[in-house]
Parts: C-alpha cells; structure tokens; sequence
C-alpha cells in the first residue's frame, strides 16, 4: 500500500504538472477508473485528528520526528494476540527503521486482530485504529501547532494561517489510457476547505 508522503508528493508533482516518481508511484498503485479520498485536519488545544483514508502511523511518526525529534519512543500494539487480549511493547529509536521494530515486536506473534497501535515519545503520542481516525496529544500548544501545520503541509494548496484550525482536502484521481495506449491520462483534483470557508480547487492532466 502507497504511504501517506508518497501520496502527498505524488498528488503535488501531478498538480504542479511536474510528473516524476512519486506520481509514477502513486498512479501504479490505482486501478483504471476514478479514485476518492478525503483527508481532514482539525486542531483542538494540545490534540490533532487526522482523518485520512491511508492510516499510515509511520508516515506521520516521520514527519513529526522532523519538527521535533525524539531520541526514544515505545511502539505499543493491542489486540487480540496468541489467542489472548493484551498489549504488547517495544522501545525503538532513530536508528532503528519503524517497519523493523514492528516486525520484530510482532515476530512470533499469532496475531488474530489488532485494536489499535501507539507511539509514545517524549513530546508527543500518536494513536492509530481501523475504526477512529489517527489522534496525535502533544506536550504543548506551540508543538500542536507546530505539527498541525507541517500535517496540512502535506497539501500546500490552501491558506493555512496561525489561527486555522481545521483544513479539509477532497482528493480525486482519474486514470484514463492515453490515445497513444503506452502511457496514462491522468486527472487529479484537490477541493480544500479551510475553517468552513472554500479555498477553491486545483487540478491538472497529465500523461505518465
């Protein structure tokens, strides 16, 4: 499955009409035919919701460890694990890659269904589950903002200031054949709303 910042800067280089990998990557991992999703940023005091069809928790571990980086951080998982409920945990750090650590803590393990998975750091904790969307508590209020504005970052194509506290971005993809048959046609479109006021929408066609 395509991660959050490979859609991010797949969706911005077709946009921008500049196709290289990150389009290619993202446009190999959709079928023909259009594609929906819609990501929804809201800040409220020291928490962020991000509500996004790619629950990717590594994605949005990396990008906060960016703002803020934490040397340590403990990866916990809750489920249904060795046919029992319970939680089970492993400390990771910088350098370790996240996908290793999940492995080695599931290693072994007869998972039959995970509840949620949690990172906590020092300045931060990041909560993911199939059912809720992706919630992130911060130490304090300058770091959730901090944070909230390099998530919405993700999209640079709405106004976000200071005060924003909610950013809203309707994503589509359409992938056509091209006339030539070797390549693709591709439409994609980002509708952004930003604290309940439309910003507009950005779109572009290109061949890849």
């Amino acid at each position: 499955m395509i991660s959050l910042i490979e859609f991010s800067k797949g969706i911005r280089e077709i946009i921008n009409g500049h196709p290289k990998e990150y389009a290619k990557t993202l446009v190999n991992s959709l079928k023909m035919g259009k594609h929906n999703g819609n990501f929804e940023f809201t800040l409220d005091g020291l928490v962020i919701r991000f509500d996004t069809p790619i629950k990717d928790l590594k994605s949005v571990f990396e990008i906060l460890n960016k703002v803020e980086s934490q040397d340590n951080y403990e990866l916990s998982i809750r489920g249904i694990i060795d046919g029992e409920s319970k939680t089970i945990s492993k400390i990771g750090n910088n350098s370790i890659d996240f996908d290793e650590l999940r492995k080695f803590l599931l290693l072994g393990k007869n998972v039959n269904q995970i509840y949620y998975e949690v990172i906590n750091a020092r300045d931060f904790e990041i909560r993911k589950s199939e059912f809720e969307n992706i919630i992130i508590k911060c130490k304090n209020k300058d770091l959730a903002r901090k944070f909230f504005t390099m998530l919405t970052g993700l999209f640079p194509f709405a106004d976000v200031t200071r005060d924003t506290k909610q950013v809203k971005i309707q994503c589509e993809i359409e992938i056509k054949p091209s006339r030539e048959g070797e390549t693709k046609q591709v439409l994609a479109k980002c509708k952004m709303t930003v604290d309940g006021e439309a910003q507009g929408i950005r779109s572009n066609i290109v061949e890849i």
